[in-house]
Formats: structure tokens, C-alpha cells, sequence
């Protein structure tokens, strides 16, 4: 076992299953899915047989975590759920009308799965700033939002989503054009993706322009964003030098 990876010991998760001194499983099924993926090491001390798993489990819990909850099992797939937010470019063409299709969009995901925050980043010069933000207290009422003002004439749209990043905070966001609705079970595919068949990636490229963007908050600020070159051709890069082929993923892997 190396100590340069980050590693998940079971011996004292709550979710791990005994039969006397020894571990046989774990109550999500999580043990059968690790072992496919080569990354389940069988560790004997003076107290119990267990499993070290050589990747961070995000269900790991211990005693005191499962004295609270009656139903640990539903109680923890709901704190593993993506964290996210929303980036929205609001430019020349864009109405009104098709912002409040987007966010709909999003309040509508299956699973009832929240934006944590919206971040409009307004780049049009055919509608009042001040109006924008007018529609989107109407729209989203108590939930958390920004609108940015692009000063920048010619602005990239990376630019764009590099300003609206400075709102964001910790999870993933999501980003699209004004207008663009996002499928119905979008945050429930990637749940599945990342919390049931534990697959690993850091982004999901766009679907068309900007829509459908999937990424790691915290590796847009390691990288600066946008800076130099688009954040997912940055993560590609890193993918190919590092031996991860699935540090981005396209939505048909999904």
C-alpha cells in the first residue's frame, strides 16, 4: 500500500460489514464495485481483518455519525449528493423569457436535486443591467444569485465564465448560454456516475459552445480558469501527462 496515495480504511466505517473479526462487505455495495476497479487491499492487524481501499470513499462514516441518523443509508446518499452551482452568459439575443427557462430547468431536476447558487453574467448591451436583476429576484425569489456585468466589450465567453466563477464556491458548476435548457435528469446522471458506480473524473465537456459544462470547482481555481487556454483543454493535458484518460468525460459516458 503506498503512502503517496490517499487511502480509505473500513475498520471502523459504520457502513462496513463484519461477520465476527473479519470484514465480507460493505452495506452500499461499494466493496463489490472498488474490487473491479483493482483498488481494495485486504489489511490484518491485533484487532480485525478489514479492507483499505486505495481511493477516498465518500461514504465513509464512523460510529458516532450513525448513532444520529436512523436511515444511514438514505442519510448518506443525500449528504454525497453534487454540491453545484450555475453559470449563466446572458448576451446579445438572449431574452428575459429564456433565462427563466434555464433556471426552471434547473429547480426541475428529477431527484429534486438544488442549484446552490445562479450566477448571471451579463454581457448584453440590449437590456438595463438593473433590470436583470430585477427579473431575477422575481424568478428566484429567496435562492442565492449574483449577476456580473461584463465591462469588457469584447469579452470571451471564457472570460465571462471566469468572471462569474469568482462567485462560485466548493462542488462543481454548471455552465450554459441564457435560454438553454438542461435535460431533466442532468445532476441525477452524474450523481449516479460518481456515488453508485464511483467512476472518477473532474469535468464533462460541453455539449454545444459553453451549454452543458461540468466542472470541479476547486481545479478551476488550481488552474486558473481560462487563463492561457480553455479549462478543459487544461485538464485534458493533465489527464494525458498523468495517466487519468477520464479527467474529462462527455456526456454520452453518462
Amino acid at each position: 500500500m503506498s503512502e503517496d496515495k490517499l487511502n480509505t480504511s473500513c475498520k471502523t466505517c459504520v457502513f462496513s460489514v463484519y461477520d465476527d473479526k473479519t470484514q465480507t462487505g460493505c452495506e452500499l455495495g461499494r466493496i463489490e464495485i472498488f474490487k473491479k476497479q483493482n483498488v481494495v487491499i485486504e489489511v490484518t492487524d491485533d484487532e480485525l481483518d478489514h479492507y483499505v481501499i486505495e481511493r477516498f470513499c465518500s461514504a465513509y462514516r464512523e460510529s458516532a455519525w450513525g448513532e444520529v441518523f436512523m436511515d444511514k443509508n438514505s442519510r448518506v446518499k443525500y449528504e454525497m449528493r453534487p454540491k453545484f452551482g450555475v453559470i449563466i452568459v446572458f448576451e446579445n439575443g438572449c431574452s428575459q423569457e429564456g433565462l427563466k427557462k434555464t433556471i426552471d430547468s434547473v429547480k426541475n431536476q428529477e431527484g429534486s436535486y438544488a442549484s446552490n447558487y445562479y450566477v448571471v453574467v451579463n454581457r448584453s448591451s440590449e437590456i438595463e443591467h438593473y433590470d436583470l436583476v430585477i427579473d431575477l429576484n422575481h424568478i428566484l425569489e429567496k435562492e442565492k444569485f449574483f449577476v456580473v456585468k461584463m465591462t469588457e466589450k469584447d469579452a470571451s465567453i471564457e472570460k465571462c465564465i471566469d468572471e462569474g466563477f469568482r462567485n462560485a464556491t466548493n462542488g462543481y458548476y454548471l455552465t450554459c448560454i441564457s435560454g438553454h435548457e438542461f435535460e431533466t435528469n442532468t445532476i441525477k446522471k452524474i450523481d449516479i456516475k460518481l456515488n453508485e458506480k464511483l467512476d472518477r473524473f473532474i469535468a464533462i465537456e460541453p455539449t454545444k459552445g459553453i451549454n452543458d459544462m461540468f466542472v470541479q470547482s476547486s481545479m478551476h481555481k488550481i488552474l486558473s480558469g481560462n487563463n492561457g487556454k480553455s479549462i478543459i483543454d487544461k485538464l485534458k493535458e493533465i489527464g494525458k501527462e498523468e495517466g487519468f484518460e477520464n479527467m474529462v468525460i462527455t456526456w454520452d459516458e453518462l
